[in-house]
């Protein structure tokens, strides 16, 4: 969402009652279902029926952007009340911390207010951590998948979530399965955001996260039984994590922050290299793909041919001059792809050359 106000939107802001529409935001917000929310800004087309602020089925929300402004500004009186030494009810200030963070995800101050309440809870009430955690991490992640442009790439939330799984495993609470986050949030949000540096940053924390507990023995990463492999070694959870995100970059071979990731994964991974590298060179030969991301990771896996069988070289080298000197008229995109492919077959034969 823009920051940028219309003089005409600040006028009505003036004008209008907003404290309905604050409490109709706050309880959409509040709701619980059995998967995480999917929430949506509607544009000024969308004219709801008078007194309906928002629309609300199932897990999915939809709220028009001049709505979310009109709750904001009673939330930001409340949580004004709050800093200000006054008291406010903790219900009242995650409810108004919530449309806050709807407006503005970077808002630090209203994210360590929600910190400060569930430490507050960890001190006085332990035997209600669970449930607030539980709370939280579904709101955070809620915000961190929906359709939300800003929310999806936001370091603060994606921060305050990486603190939520620390408490977690200071408190001896599994944090849950790698494959489910992977599937159910590192996706869904890069989908959502193309590249998303910080959902694939927050990947490789789950994935050191999950490798240290369990090479240490802690309990902070128990699984459930559906949820992950049954052999019980990293290994084999290695080899399954892999698989999936092979699979996600497969169907976006232009998302070079993926393919990071399955780099990260094949340096744990020796062992699978030759295999996923026959299959991506397979796929930008088919593809006839130029763009920079698969060739990245394909060029990084070259540095490496003690981990590749033998031809594999010579077979990188005919896909990739294939592929370069393709006789079909470009677009300036497709130009700069060719850039690229050029600069990697000269860096592979010098490569090539310094490796004799």
């Amino acid at each position: 969402m823009s920051r940028a106000l219309d003089p005409k939107i600040k006028e009505a802001l003036v004008a209008a009652v907003h404290t309905p529409v604050y409490q109709s935001v706050a309880d959409v917000l509040s709701t619980r279902d059995e998967q995480l929310l999917d929430i949506e800004v509607l544009g000024p087309g969308h004219v709801l029926a008078s007194g309906t602020y928002a629309l609300h089925e199932g897990n999915a929300i939809a709220i028009p952007k001049f709505n979310i402004l009109r709750a904001f500004l009673p939330a930001y009186e409340i949580f004004k009340s709050h800093l200000r030494g006054q008291y406010v009810a903790p219900e009242e200030l995650l409810r108004a911390t919530s449309v806050i963070l709807l407006l503005d995800p970077e808002h630090m101050t209203a994210a360590n207010a929600r910190k400060r309440h569930i430490r507050h809870i960890k001190e006085q009430s332990p035997t209600q951590l669970h449930v607030a955690t539980d709370a939280e991490f579904y709101l955070i992640d809620s915000l961190l998948t929906s359709r939300l442009h800003r929310h999806t790439k936001s370091p603060t939330l994606w921060g305050h979530r990486q603190w939520l799984l620390e408490l977690s495993i200071n408190t001896q609470r599994p944090v849950g399965s790698l494959t489910t986050a992977l599937e159910k949030l590192i996706f869904v949000s890069a989908e959502r955001h193309p590249r998303n540096y910080y959902a694939w940053c927050h990947a490789r924390y789950l994935l050191d996260l999950h490798h240290h507990h369990r090479r240490s023995g802690t309990p902070a990463v128990a699984q459930k039984h559906e949820e992950e492999p049954q052999q019980g070694p990293a290994a084999a959870l290695l080899e399954t994590v892999t698989g999936m995100v092979k699979r996600w970059c497969f169907r976006h071979p232009d998302d070079t922050s993926g393919w990071s990731f399955l780099a990260v994964l094949v340096e744990r991974q020796a062992a699978a290299a030759p295999t996923l590298f026959a299959e991506t060179l397979r796929l930008v030969e088919d593809l006839s793909w130029r763009g920079e991301a698969a060739w990245c990771f394909l060029r990084g896996m070259v540095m490496h041919r003690g981990r590749l069988r033998a031809g594999q070289l010579e077979e990188f080298t005919h896909v990739l001059e294939l592929v370069h000197r393709g006789g079909r008229r470009e677009t300036a995109t497709e130009e700069l792809d060719r850039q690229v492919l050029a600069n990697t077959l000269k860096w592979t034969e010098l490569y090539a050359e310094s490796d004799c």
